[in-house]
């Protein structure tokens, strides 16, 4: 599988691919590809990017995430926007709000919180914001869990 993500002509590679790990690896398998995909729950490199694509589904149902490199955080949010079904999200990135103030990434985020109708369990250090959690508030009525650890003054009195 890491040699088809390697190849120059990824773009014709991987719907395929998906497709037919979507069809005939269990969502367990599919979870215990996840942890050998992510080393420690961190994305380096872009071919963990595209192995991610690959393995998760609307059907995955936990995803932690604890360091994503500044150049593929586009890529892990709108990755997040297929992720519907998942039960716990755990994004504990110290850098995530220190470096990127981005709005297309914010928007994006919040779009893909509001579609996690079945999210029990919400982790979000250091990249809360007001605005997802409102979106939180708003769709997500199964919500158990909220941890925060926000570097907004005032957050921390929510």
């Amino acid at each position: 599988m890491q040699k088809s993500v390697k190849r120059k002509e990824w773009v014709k590679v991987k719907g395929p691919l998906t497709r037919l790990i979507h069809t005939h690896v269990t969502c367990n398998q599919r979870y215990e590809l996840q942890k050998r995909v992510l080393r420690e729950w961190r994305i380096y490199d872009t071919v963990t990017v595209r192995l991610l694509q690959v393995i998760l589904s609307p059907a995955t149902s936990y995803l932690r995430l604890v360091q994503v490199r500044a150049f593929y955080r586009d890529d892990v949010t709108s990755l997040l926007l297929q992720l519907g079904g998942l039960r716990l999200l755990s994004i504990q990135d110290l850098s995530w709000t220190s470096r990127s103030n981005n709005a297309l990434q914010l928007h994006t985020m919040s779009l893909s919180l509001a579609g996690m109708q079945h999210l029990r369990i919400l982790v979000m250090q250091y990249c809360a914001h007001d605005i997802l959690l409102a979106v939180v508030a708003e769709s997500c009525h199964h919500l158990q869990v909220v941890d925060l650890i926000s570097r907004f003054p005032g957050l921390e009195r929510v």
